[in-house]
Formats: C-alpha cells, sequence, structure tokens
C-alpha cells in the first residue's frame, strides 16, 4: 500500500476518529483505490481531497552536472534521484521528468 493511503489514514484516526481505526478495520474498508464506508458520506470525498491535495505538489528533482561528476559519479546520481522519485510518488507527490 503506498504512504499516501497510510498518511491519509493515520491522519483520519488522529483527527476523525479518537486516534481508533474504523469498525472492522482498513482492510474491511478498503475497496481498489478508494473505500466503502456506508456510514459515513464524508469519507470518501476527504479522501479524494487527501489525493488531490498531494497530486497538486510537483517536484523537480536535479540533474546531475556531466562537468562535475565522472560517469560511475552520474550513474550513482541518477540512482539515488530515481529513487527519491519513487518515494515521492508512493507518497502521492508528482516528480517532473
Amino acid at each position: 500500500m503506498d504512504e499516501s493511503r497510510k498518511a491519509f489514514e493515520r491522519w483520519w484516526e488522529v483527527n476523525c476518529h479518537n486516534g481508533q481505526p474504523p469498525r472492522h478495520g482498513w482492510d474491511f474498508w478498503r475497496d481498489g483505490e478508494g473505500y466503502s464506508i456506508e456510514d459515513d458520506e464524508e469519507f470518501q470525498w476527504r479522501w479524494e481531497a487527501w489525493q488531490a491535495s498531494r497530486a497538486a505538489i510537483e517536484i523537480e528533482l536535479p540533474e546531475a552536472c556531466s562537468c562535475c561528476y565522472s560517469e560511475s559519479e552520474k550513474e550513482l546520481h541518477d540512482a539515488a534521484m530515481s529513487e527519491v522519485a519513487d518515494i515521492l510518488s508512493a507518497a502521492g507527490i508528482k516528480v517532473k521528468e
């Protein structure tokens, strides 16, 4: 499961449910990319607002300067930036291509 969804669920527990998970646990309420909570009409739009707020953030990662790095250092830099991009994407944050 991605980090953004985990963060949303932690936020919801703390701010909307006295620090507790929903009745029956999260696995019961998860439905694909969304949730299936019949008793709480506001829940799904909170999740959608959470996703939209994350999607509105877009970060541009630095590129390696070929004049400052050897080829092996540039490869290490590119690998590190790829890993950073994966972490940001898991958090629901866009990385500029």
